[in-house]
């Protein structure tokens, strides 16, 4: 399901939604942008585009009234935060600090749109069936995964809470790193003019000034590779 061919074929799908955010970035010249929130929604799009085919944008404030960044803030934060009951478990049962409480009330809007977008692909699946059924290529992940909680002899079938778990993992693991990394590289070009000029220096060399960044010249840009991480 994560294999090199699965994800080179949801290649269209990162290069949409990058030049989507290049052209809303553009349309905004001279005005403050929020580049963390925008890098964001961009990851958020790429992932969700490559996992089901189809974005959460606004939909997920439209049935929780908070956003998936927001929530997934708040999941990172109560993930990280100390928490009495881990050292001393008799504690757990009073939750002393309200961790769980909170915890519970970001699930259930989480539980909220996963079963959203779960419902909306089966609905999907049963007026594509056929077509479905009959063109494995057209099967993204999150397919394979109802495919294999359809099996009933399946060694170790899973079910739609495990779905929901491993989406929600994916998508927190793979959009907030990105969108903070994203957010601290353009912090760090802006402090240093020197970098900056040679990063666009070497855009200019290997893309080109009319053109736009493909993911084939990433491993030729250099400046890149200076911070692996970036």
């Amino acid at each position: 399901m994560l294999s090199d061919n699965i994800l080179d074929r949801c290649y269209a799908h990162r290069r949409y939604e990058v030049r989507k955010t290049i052209t809303n970035v553009y349309n905004k010249i001279g005005t403050p942008m929020d580049i963390g929130k925008l890098s964001f929604q961009t990851e958020l799009n790429v992932m969700t585009r490559s996992m089901w085919g189809d974005t959460i944008e606004g939909q997920e404030e439209s049935l929780t009234g908070v956003s998936f960044r927001e929530l997934a803030n708040e999941m990172i934060g109560l993930l990280g935060k100390p928490n009495i009951s881990d050292f001393f478990p008799v504690l757990a049962r009073f939750d002393i600090q309200g961790v769980e409480r909170e915890m519970k009330v970001v699930f259930h809007f989480v539980d909220q749109i996963m079963d959203h977008i779960i419902e909306q692909k089966m609905k999907l699946n049963t007026a594509k069936e056929e077509r479905a059924s009959n063109n494995r290529e057209e099967k993204d992940f999150l397919q394979l995964l109802l495919d294999v909680k359809e099996q009933e002899d399946a060694e170790k079938p899973i079910t739609r809470t495990q779905i929901k778990a491993l989406l929600v993992n994916i998508l927190v693991g793979g959009t907030d790193t990105t969108a903070t990394t994203t957010e601290w590289a353009m912090a760090e070009m802006m402090s240093n003019p020197e970098i900056m000029r040679k990063a666009q220096e070497e855009l200019a060399e290997v893309v080109g000034m009319t053109n736009i960044v493909e993911e084939s010249h990433l491993p030729k840009l250099k400046c890149n590779n200076l911070h692996p991480t970036i």
